[in-house]
């Protein structure tokens, strides 16, 4: 009889305490919810950044490969000038 004494006990403090148990889970969900959106947002907000800064590195490289072109460009019109037996100073 003890036994069952005991778990009637335990089971009124369950019952008391179910209604404080279930704000709180309740309220850590809520929070464990704004959490995860401010989480998901930040980790938006990073892969922007990301892609971003991929862009800028992309127009960065296309941009010397560009300046390069127009160097070797520049450098074989003066090769073709001298070729040509123009004066280096007329060569662009």
């Amino acid at each position: 009889m003890g036994v069952y004494v005991r778990n009637l006990t335990l089971c009124n403090l369950h019952e008391a305490n179910a209604e404080e148990v279930r704000e709180n889970i309740r309220e850590r969900t809520a929070n464990n919810t704004w959490n995860l959106d401010e989480e998901e947002e930040d980790e938006k907000e990073e892969e922007k950044k990301k892609k971003k800064e991929e862009e800028e590195e992309k127009k960065k490289e296309e941009e010397k490969e560009e300046e390069e072109e127009e160097e070797e460009v520049v450098e074989d019109k003066r090769a073709a000038y001298l070729r040509a037996g123009v004066r280096s100073s007329a060569a662009p």
